[in-house]
């Protein structure tokens, strides 16, 4: 017991740190997308199939 809960806890930390990590990276990602949307102009084809990709991926979650 004393030896699994040994080998369980560092793993049990470095998945709490790599969630952390992967979590701060989306943010500061979607930050810089919406910076990157916005302040630039785009291809409006481009957002045009971007947005209805990711409409059709939160219709098919549903």
């Amino acid at each position: 017991m004393q030896s699994s809960k040994l080998t369980s806890f560092p793993s049990f930390c470095f998945g709490v740190f790599s969630l952390a990590f992967s979590l701060h990276n989306l943010f500061s990602g979607l930050r810089a997308m919406r910076l990157w949307y916005f302040d630039r102009p785009l291809d409006c084809a481009w957002r045009r199939v971007h947005v209805g990709e990711l409409g059709m991926r939160i219709a098919r979650r549903r």
